[in-house]
């Protein structure tokens, strides 16, 4: 990580109507669909892009997560 600032990352999203259920909740897909794409966007800021990870054989996965929706 370069400096302190790069460790938080903000991405201002618009949901689609089609990513909600008919109570207009977010569907847990969609919003992991979103996460996966704001880590990817975070990691070009931090250097460690999918190119630059691809030249080097190494690639990042998700390999858990536990999250609660109320």
């Amino acid at each position: 990580m370069t400096n302190e600032s790069d460790a938080i990352f903000e991405e201002t999203i618009r949901i689609n109507t089609y990513e909600c259920d008919t109570h207009q909740n977010w569907k847990p897909a969609a919003f992991f669909q979103h996460m996966t794409e704001t880590a990817h966007l975070h990691s070009i800021k931090l250097g460690v892009g999918f190119e630059k990870l691809f030249a080097n054989d190494l690639t990042w996965v998700h390999s858990r997560m536990k999250i609660q929706f109320y």
